[in-house]
């Protein structure tokens, strides 16, 4: 597993509830943006609305990528170095 004392605390959040089970979502619209959802995207779960700068980062780090892209939503998983 990946160091985590090099994330920021919003970004080990976003990492510790993804372990947990929760998916982290981008609706691709003007006025969409990323969030996370309890139990998976869709499901009915909670939510927590996730800050763009701390989702970029997250990606340009590679700790998370792309899991599937299907309009207007994106949904993101953890890369295998941070499972």
């Amino acid at each position: 597993m990946a160091k985590s004392h090099s994330l920021t605390p919003a970004q080990q959040h976003v990492v510790d509830r993804m372990r947990a089970g929760w998916s982290l979502g981008l609706t691709m619209t003007l006025t969409g943006g990323y969030w996370l959802q309890e139990g998976g995207l869709g499901r009915g779960g909670r939510t927590e609305d996730v800050r763009a700068n701390t989702a970029h980062a997250l990606y340009k780090r590679g700790v998370i990528q792309s899991k599937r892209r299907v309009f207007p939503v994106e949904e993101f998983q953890l890369t295998e170095a941070w499972l």
